[in-house]
């Protein structure tokens, strides 16, 4: 905390001078704020009529009130001491200075444009006084975010302007301008300051980074030269000469590609801020934003409505008072609530979108297209019915108000198709149906709500003014479920007159947004609506009991589906992709070769029933007389490299490389430590996704999945990690192992998730594996499985019993020239190769089909599986041979 304190001495003097001014605040009180206002603030008028022409720099030191240094000094040492300790003292209190005033006279140009076009907001927040700290604090952390990393990087610009621009448009005030122009200046400035930082310091830095890995060759090369002669010693100064330089002096500065995850939080993040900002002007509402009269469709503008009514009852009856007397009855606990359940169902939406359900992703389309409906009713139809001159295109022209009433309308929409143009991203329903049993619950409850609702209305109909038919109630329905701005335009023939009667009539809608939020908070948790839950329960069970082959595990990630078997305990994990039935692996639970045989066949038969063509990925030559009987036939897709640790030993040359790698993370002070994602402290959790982030910006085609796990995949409680932590416990490498179980101990672990920061030393990821499989020898394991490497295969694998394993190179050449054609970005065959340092047993993995004729769809799918975002334009690339 001392270091953190010194090194960021602008921050101090920043936050000492708005303490300050607070101070001077509190004791001078309404003579100062008037001084301040007239003298320190920036607008159109200060500058130009008054001349304040410093009033750009001084309206950013110091908060409008005394108060207001409870918020906005903690701000100030968090986001500006953090700016400050990217890029350092002198640039930060540059970019301060110069996001101020290039911020703030870009919006007095505007400001002064708008003037000139005769526009009416201009014209109203020409003299509008700001003050204002937070100015030049996002400027400035805009700036600082071209020295960060490239996650960092990315949220604070994607997530920092997200913010900003959802308060230009939704409250449209000189402040929310000032601010994201200088956010726009700061970007602007922190690249340029990154290009021309001083080349003496690159070279510096690239000095060190050789120096440094000079001295680890020079470390590592005696301890190597005792254990494995002079072969290894040179292996290891070519190693460690290797070593990518540090982030500081890489030329690429940006993430071409991102993980699915990242992806999804970001979409998340838009999907947040579409909620929040309509409360923005339920707050705030006399702004100025272009998407203000979309936040009004989320706020009761009916302004005393029972004054209006007492007047009406002195001057005599009217529509207007009729009208008046029935907005009365809108006032109410009820009237709020489903103004505002609907933006908190789209906050859950949100959520569940970050967490990759597909469900949330179409609750958020639903809400999306609710709203744009609900603007199309609200500034076009009712208008067009009404008295209203909000959106009068009656003349044929358009003014500023209509401007902004289209982009209102026209927003929900684009979120909406965004929404659906993304949905790749996210995983399959674990569930055939859930989405649609979403929905179809949803709509059940607005069926049953809505026919309670008329029931007891109709029966309580004389206490409604005037009495109401069935017809009536039923004209009136769908506006107890609108927003009440909604029905500020909409005369109100049915309103109630007794307790009883307001009741029912007030909250029938926000029931049924209850019941709309409830249902979306179970559906985007990890529980499931329906049997997904017992499915997923049981498939557990079973792989706890025990599963053949060491990817069993594979079955309880996100986006499989289950099969089980009516005949015995056995369970088929698979997915649907194209029509392809794709099932993972062998058949799960403790049965006997017969009943593995039979569940075989059923399953097959399933497939059929439904129109799918079903296939078997990955599976051993263990099944292939089940297979033979069926008369499918096997060709060889992938290789998994075991380890039987009863036999395992890291001494003889073959193992050089790995000890090497040890040696060397001893040398210079890195450890491993064998652990699970939910035990990680939040700062080491950013830093494993942040690897993640850069591993994928290498390369040229998006994340895959299938059988490869991402991040999502470690949040899983029986998952373990073995990391790599140098002295400040950073993370230079993680590995992850899934669980084989046997009578619910574990025998064995596999490895799925590896990845290393790309400036961290050699061999990181081979001392990660070598820990590993060092303390599964010490638990007594049976094995550690290096996992299989898809599409790619060797001449020494084990397990080829018989002819019908073998296929004929026609049949194979479609999944042969698959795996060419990701081998540069992706590197199967490269991968294979490097498991090959810990002297594996190569088991060939199999592919069973019926039909040779449906491999090229099978093909497809398999491609489709594995990169779900593939488009045409990557795979056209792909195919061509081009990386």
């Amino acid at each position: 905390m001392a270091r953190w304190a010194v090194s960021i001495p602008f921050t101090w003097i920043i936050s000492g001078v708005a303490v300050g001014i607070g101070i001077l605040q509190l004791v001078f009180h309404a003579a100062i704020y008037q001084h301040f206002d007239s003298t320190l603030s920036l607008s159109y008028d200060s500058v130009f009529a008054q001349h304040h022409w410093f009033a750009a720099l001084t309206s950013v030191l110091l908060p409008a009130r005394a108060l207001h240094i409870l918020i906005v000094v903690p701000i100030i040492l968090i986001v500006l001491g953090t700016a400050e300790r990217m890029m350092g003292t002198w640039r930060t209190a540059v970019t301060y200075v110069l996001v101020a005033v290039l911020g703030g006279g870009l919006g007095l140009l505007l400001q002064g444009i708008g003037l000139w076009l005769g526009l009416v907001a201009a014209e109203q927040i020409r003299s509008h006084a700001t003050i204002d700290p937070l100015i030049s604090v996002v400027g400035t952390i805009m700036a600082a975010s071209a020295f960060a990393g490239p996650l960092l990087r990315r949220r604070i610009r994607v997530l920092g302007f997200a913010v900003l621009l959802m308060f230009v448009l939704y409250s449209g005030m000189p402040v929310d301008l000032y601010r994201f122009l200088a956010a726009v200046v700061g970007l602007v400035l922190g690249i340029v300051l990154w290009v021309l930082r001083p080349a003496t310091r690159r070279a510096r830095a690239e000095a060190a980074a050789a120096a440094a890995a000079a001295a680890a060759a020079a470390a590592v090369a005696p301890a190597v030269a005792s254990q494995g002669g002079a072969t290894g010693g040179a292996r290891a100064t070519s190693a460690a000469a290797h070593v990518p330089p540090a982030p500081a002096s890489r030329p690429e500065r940006g993430l071409r590609r991102s993980t699915h995850r990242e992806q999804r939080s970001l979409l998340a993040a838009i999907v947040a801020i579409t909620a929040v900002g309509p409360l923005i002007t339920i707050v705030a509402p006399n702004g100025f934003g272009p998407l203000q009269p979309l936040g009004l469709l989320f706020r009761d503008n009916l302004a005393n409505p029972v004054a209006v009514a007492a007047q009406c009852a002195s001057v005599g009856y009217s529509d207007a008072c009729s009208d008046a007397y029935a907005a009365s009855r809108l006032d109410g606990l009820g009237p709020i609530l489903v103004t505002v359940l609907p933006l908190v169902v789209l906050l859950i939406s949100a959520l569940g979108i970050l967490r990759g359900r597909r469900v949330a992703l179409w609750l958020a389309v639903a809400v999306n297209v609710f709203f744009f409906v609900l603007g199309v009713a609200y500034y076009g139809v009712l208008p067009a019915i009404s008295a209203n001159t909000f959106f009068d295109l009656s003349n044929g022209t358009f003014n500023q108000n209509s401007i902004a009433v289209i982009i209102s309308i026209v927003l929900p929409l684009v979120i909406a198709v965004s929404l659906v143009f993304s949905r790749r991203i996210f995983p399959v329903d674990s569930s055939f149906g859930a989405t649609p049993r979403f929905f179809i619950v949803i709509v059940s409850a607005l069926v049953t709500i809505s026919a309670v609702y008329l029931s007891i209305a109709y029966a309580l109909r004389e206490q409604f003014i005037p009495a109401v038919s069935l017809g009536d109630l039923l004209y009136d329905l769908p506006e107890r479920f609108m927003p009440v701005g909604f029905l500020s335009l909409e005369r109100i023939d049915v309103f109630p007159a007794s307790d009883a009667a307001r009741f029912v009539y007030e909250w029938v809608g926000p029931l049924f947004w209850f019941v709309v939020a409830v249902t979306a908070v179970l559906s985007v948790s990890r529980h499931r609506l329906g049997q997904a839950a017992g499915a997923e329960a049981r498939i557990r069970s079973l792989l706890h009991l025990g599963a053949p082959g060491s990817l069993s595990f594979i079955a309880t990630w996100p986006g499989n589906h289950y099969w089980f078997s009516e005949r015995s305990d056995a369970a088929i994990s698979y997915r649907i992709v194209n029509g392809v039935a794709i099932a993972i692996g062998e058949p799960l639970g403790g049965v006997s070769e017969r009943e593995r045989a039979d569940a075989l066949a059923d399953f097959a038969v399933f497939c059929t029933n439904h129109g799918w063509t079903p296939v078997f990925y990955a599976v051993s030559a263990a099944v292939a007389p089940a297979f033979a009987g069926m008369h499918w036939s096997m060709m060889q897709i992938a290789e998994e490299a075991r380890i039987e640790l009863n036999s395992f030993s890291f001494e003889g040359k073959k193992m050089q490389d790995v000890r090497t790698a040890r040696n060397k993370a001893a040398k210079l002070g890195i450890r491993a430590e064998w652990t699970s994602y939910s035990r990680r402290p939040a700062a080491q959790a950013a830093q494993l996704r942040e690897i993640s982030e850069l591993w994928v910006a290498e390369k040229n085609l998006p994340e895959m999945g299938f059988t490869l796990g991402g991040v999502d995949e470690l949040l899983d409680p029986e998952v373990r990690l073995m990391l790599a932590l140098d002295a400040d416990d950073r993370v230079l490498g993680v590995t992850s192992w899934l669980p084989t179980f046997e009578h619910g101990t574990v025998v064995g672990w596999t490895l799925d998730f590896m990845r290393r920061r790309p400036d961290t030393v050699n061999g990181v990821m081979e001392f990660t594996i070598a820990e590993c499989i060092e303390q599964a020898q010490r638990a007594g394991l049976a094995f550690v499985s290096l996992s299989a490497a898809p599409l790619a295969h060797s001449s020494a694998a084990t397990g080829a019993p018989g002819e019908q394993l073998r296929s004929d190179g026609a049949r194979a050449a479609l999944l042969d020239a698959l795996g060419r054609a990701l081998e540069p970005v992706y590197g199967f065959a490269s991968l294979l190769a490097f498991k090959q340092k810990f002297r594996p047993e190569n088991v060939a993995l199999y592919l069973a089909y019926a039909d040779p004729l449906t491999l090229p769809a099978v093909g497809v799918a398999l491609a489709r599986a594995y990169v779900p975002t593939l488009s045409a334009r990557q795979a056209i690339s792909l195919l061509a041979g081009r990386s």
